[in-house]
């Protein structure tokens, strides 16, 4: 069977067309909670009344107040029990870390599973800890061939091809003994396609086909390759994810490997340029600009820096690289950034040595520099 075709698109079988639901059918819950009313809410009048007799019985002259006994009362301990729990749950409080509690409250909530006794001392755990449940409630709600679904597709499988499957297996489901036995044509197909499946080419395997029905043992070659081809498509899905995610795998541990390997490499070059050093930071500096990622394409895409620039820019980057390339005659000699670094270091060097000489640019002459002490002052005079 090719790439994306499917098994019986030339035999006329009533199996039915309807495609097969991929959907997932969600179900809406509205909670409902009976509120009661209060009816056992009463006013008592009788006992307003009596709270105001007792009011007026309680007044006091000003003249009979005791100082002393309020003092008295004001700095004595009250509500000791009160404050001692207070305290107490303070302390209990500032024993947790602030991490600790924030992953004790997603914990309650059901937003992150954690382990007994488990300790957090990161964010960095309980962003995994999100993660994690992340995928472990992501394929909930789906049954294993929608989960099988999803994979594929996350995996890098056409949805084209997933969908070929899904048809292809439910043909095959369709099929019945008696419709094998009656169908000639249906078991032309499935010898074919099972031939087909085995590695022979298409036309090798409708002339073999042809063969076995003219030498009367289609039926039972028949029944082979249908429990073959069963077996074969319910399986072909769930081995080329896993084939993909193994490469999947293997391809990021030979990225991280040559990642390792390349930083190596540029932190232990000591000239980029035969003759001119670079210091570490320099060479982190070069490190960072290859391997980080500082953009992307309308595609997608990642972009270092100097991509990232030539996406922007492609004229200007390209000529700028040519001119470079032909200074250095194709990125081998460097010697014009030497001389001119070495003609621009020799000029600076005699430019301060005409400033020291006597009498040279704005310098003095120390002959007639002001001098401390009495033959300072004596040389200073005008004789």
């Amino acid at each position: 069977m090719s790439k994306g075709e499917g098994l019986f698109d030339n035999v006329d079988l009533d199996l039915g067309s309807d495609e097969m639901d991929q959907g997932v059918d969600v179900s809406e819950f509205e909670g409902t909670a009976d509120v009661g009313d209060n009816d056992d809410v009463s006013d008592d009048t009788d006992s307003s009344s009596e709270g105001e007799d007792e009011n007026k019985e309680a007044d006091v002259d000003n003249d009979e107040f005791d100082s002393a006994e309020f003092e008295k009362d004001s700095n004595s301990p009250v509500g000791d029990e009160d404050n001692n729990s207070v305290d107490d749950n303070s302390s209990a409080d500032n024993s947790s870390s602030p991490l600790q509690l924030i992953a004790s409250t997603l914990q309650a909530e059901g937003v992150i599973d954690l382990e007994e006794g488990e300790e957090i001392t990161s964010s960095k755990q309980i962003l995994d800890a999100v993660r994690s449940k992340i995928e472990k409630n992501e394929f909930a709600d789906l049954n294993e061939d929608q989960k099988l679904y999803v994979e594929a597709l996350r995996e890098g499988i056409p949805e084209a091809d997933v969908r070929q499957n899904q048809q292809n297996i439910k043909a095959l489901n369709g099929i019945s003994d008696e419709a094998i036995e009656s169908n000639e044509e249906l078991r032309k197909t499935l010898i074919t396609q099972g031939l087909i499946a085995e590695g022979l080419s298409e036309a090798k395997a409708v002339r073999s086909a042809n063969r076995i029905i003219e030498a009367g043992d289609d039926l039972e070659e028949a029944r082979d390759a249908y429990k073959a081809l069963k077996e074969i498509e319910g399986g072909r899905i769930a081995k080329e994810t896993a084939r993909l995610r193994e490469e999947a795998v293997s391809n990021k541990e030979k990225e991280a490997n040559k990642l390792a390997a390349l930083k190596t490499n540029i932190l232990e070059t000591e000239e980029f340029i035969k003759g001119i050093k670079v210091n570490s930071s320099t060479r982190e500096k070069v490190f960072n600009t290859m391997t980080k990622i500082v953009a992307h394409d309308k595609h997608g895409n990642p972009l270092n820096a100097i991509n990232a620039a030539r996406h922007k820019d492609p004229e200007g980057m390209e000529k700028m690289e040519s001119y470079l390339f032909n200074l250095t005659n194709g990125f081998t000699d460097f010697k014009v950034f030497k001389n001119k670094m070495k003609s621009s270091s020799i000029k600076e060097l005699d430019a301060q040595l005409k400033g020291t000489q006597v009498g040279g640019g704005s310098s003095k002459s120390v002959s007639k520099q002001n001098q401390g002490g009495l033959a300072g002052a004596i040389g200073n005079l005008k004789l």
